[in-house]
């Protein structure tokens, strides 16, 4: 009987230890998948054109006039405006429910950064 145990257990350790283990299914030499895909970042790098200058220096002012708290980082202000563009691709008000999230503000001030947004950074017909 203990014998039996024994094996029962031993038999119960290697399949847990294989149910943990990675995998033999990938291609030799390829990169483990991930679950997260590209950042927004990245992916907004792909899909809008970079800012100019003065697209850059017009939403940073408007952001100023909406909460000069959010201006104080020039590039990650720019950055979650390229954001909001992408957002904006789903609809309006996701736009509006992730720039409150990411820029923790309420909504209301959010609706103003997504208004500047459109207006100096969102490429026409992008979203």
């Amino acid at each position: 009987m203990r014998k039996v145990k024994m094996v029962t257990l031993l038999g119960l350790a290697a399949l847990l230890a294989a149910g943990c283990s990675p995998g033999t299914d990938q291609t030799p030499g390829a990169a483990p998948a991930t679950t997260q895909g590209p950042s927004l970042a990245a992916t907004a790098s792909r899909v809008l054109p970079q800012p100019d200058e003065a697209q850059k220096s017009g939403y940073l002012a408007a952001v100023k006039v909406i909460d000069p708290r959010l201006a104080e980082k020039p590039d990650r202000a720019v950055s979650h405006g390229r954001d909001i563009c992408l957002d904006l691709k789903s609809s309006r008000d996701k736009a509006v429910r992730l720039a409150a999230q990411r820029d923790e503000v309420t909504p209301a001030v959010a609706e103003k950064l997504v208004a500047a947004a459109i207006k100096h950074l969102c490429p026409s017909g992008s979203y």
